[in-house]
């Protein structure tokens, strides 16, 4: 793929049985809203451009939240990346909360709860 292409490059159009469709819309909006809350649309642009090599503007990312537009195949593979970074993101979170736990439970002289 060159350059020159767009989003809307003829290769990138689909022919997605309606559930697929709305699979792919509720993968970009789950995982953009679990990474980075209500204003998730433009670091998901980001995200997704810096995953695909290609600008992925905030309008194209609503339309595709919106359903008005389906998640091209390009656009899924990037997403993909991104759920992983979301998982390491989330790893590490973890991480961080149970080092915390332990932290407080030290303090307080206590064992860990469950």
């Amino acid at each position: 793929m060159d350059d020159t292409e767009t989003l809307d490059a003829p290769e990138t159009r689909e022919r997605l049985s309606p559930e697929a469709r709305e699979l792919r819309r509720h993968w970009l909006v789950t995982i953009g809203s679990t990474r980075w809350g209500p204003s998730w649309q433009t670091p998901m642009a980001e995200a997704l451009s810096k995953a695909s090599g290609r600008e992925v503007p905030r309008p194209r990312v609503n339309q595709w939240a919106k359903g008005v537009k389906p998640l091209p195949a390009w656009a899924t593979l990037a997403l993909s990346k991104v759920a992983g970074e979301l998982a390491a993101w989330a790893k590490e979170e973890a991480e961080k909360a149970g080092r915390y736990e332990r932290q407080i439970l030290d303090e307080l002289g206590s064992t860990p709860l469950g």
